[in-house]
């Protein structure tokens, strides 16, 4: 349906929210989340998880800086050739 609609991987045009940080998840368990929604043919967006109190990890805001930014997350997407 996506792609009969003419959304295609390079067009850039199907972005998705990916969620990261929740309690027990881990960096290479969020990347494997992040990295499936490109396999998928979406850019992904890492959003951090924020619990009711609104505190973050310092780790956890430079990751998501990382895979929410589409410069970096193409050529991270380049580099793992997807």
């Amino acid at each position: 349906m996506l792609r009969q609609a003419g959304i295609t991987r390079a067009s850039h045009r199907a972005m998705c929210y990916v969620l990261i940080g929740r309690e027990n998840d881990t960096f290479e368990v969020a990347e494997t989340r992040l990295t499936a929604a490109a396999e998928a043919g979406f850019m992904p967006f890492a959003m951090l998880y924020r619990g009711d109190d609104g505190a973050v990890d310092g780790q956890w805001e430079r990751f998501q800086r990382e895979w929410a930014n589409p410069i970096i997350v193409g050529s991270k997407l380049k580099q793992m050739r997807l």
